[in-house]
């Protein structure tokens, strides 16, 4: 699983990289009140992150045998790999669209929401194995 992961940040750094951009632009026309640009700028940001990530899906998707091939060479792990990855391609393109309201809210002030909302996937996730664990 550390190999889908590390194939996978590749598109999550873009989608990232592209959220941090989105942020200053969000944080200052929310400050002069332009509400409207506001919406535009995180519509435009979540289409060109939607189609960039599903054209990285489709070719992960697509290449998922050569691409974990390439960290490890033993043909079970490829095996488990690829399918890992194939499934993981198959819901990027809406896994982070979530980073975008993260983005929105965190501009919106000083109550937390934006932290709450972009740690919630990751304890909703994370939290029910580790109160499990002895």
């Amino acid at each position: 699983m550390g190999v889908v992961q590390r194939i996978m940040m590749f598109g999550g750094s873009a989608m990232i990289g592209f959220g941090q951009g989105f942020q200053p632009v969000c944080g200052f026309n929310y400050g002069a009140r332009l509400y409207h640009r506001v919406k535009e700028g995180f519509w435009f940001s979540v289409k060109v992150t939607f189609v960039l990530l599903l054209a990285v899906s489709a070719a992960g998707f697509a290449w998922a045998p050569q691409l974990v091939s390439i960290f490890r060479d033993d043909p079970e792990v490829i095996a488990i790999g690829t399918a890992a990855l194939r499934f993981q391609c198959v819901t990027f393109c809406l896994q982070k669209l979530g980073g975008h309201g993260q983005y929105v809210s965190a501009d919106h002030g000083p109550d937390g929401s934006g932290h709450l909302y972009g740690g919630g996937p990751a304890g909703c996730s994370l939290s029910p194995p580790c109160g499990s664990w002895p």
